[in-house]
C-alpha cells in the first residue's frame, strides 16, 4: 500500500511540475528528470509528432548520444514508437 501511495503521490507531483512552466523545453526537461524517479531506467527518449510529415523525431535523450539520433526520423506506424503513436 505504501509503494502504491508513493506512486500515486509522484504522479501528482509530476503533474505539478509540468503545470508549473509554459516553456517546452523547461516542461519536457522536467517531465524527463520526474518521470526517472518514478521508472528508473538508464535510457529515456521522449518522441514528438510533426504533424506534417506525420513522423516522430526525438525531443530529449537521457543516456544516449542525441547525436547519434539527431536526424532520425520515425514514420507513424512504423517499429514500436510509431505503432504505439497510429495506436495510441
Amino acid at each position: 500500500m505504501v509503494d502504491t501511495t508513493n506512486r500515486l503521490m509522484m504522479c501528482v507531483e509530476i503533474g505539478k511540475a509540468v503545470l508549473s512552466t509554459l516553456e517546452r523545453s523547461t516542461m519536457v526537461a522536467t517531465l524527463i528528470q520526474r518521470l526517472s524517479d518514478l521508472i528508473p531506467a538508464r535510457n529515456w527518449t521522449l518522441f514528438l509528432l510533426d504533424e506534417a510529415r506525420q513522423e516522430l523525431h526525438f525531443e530529449v535523450v537521457v543516456g544516449l548520444d542525441p547525436a547519434a539520433v539527431r536526424d532520425v526520423r520515425v514514420k507513424i506506424g512504423e517499429g514500436i514508437a510509431g505503432t504505439a503513436a497510429r495506436t495510441g
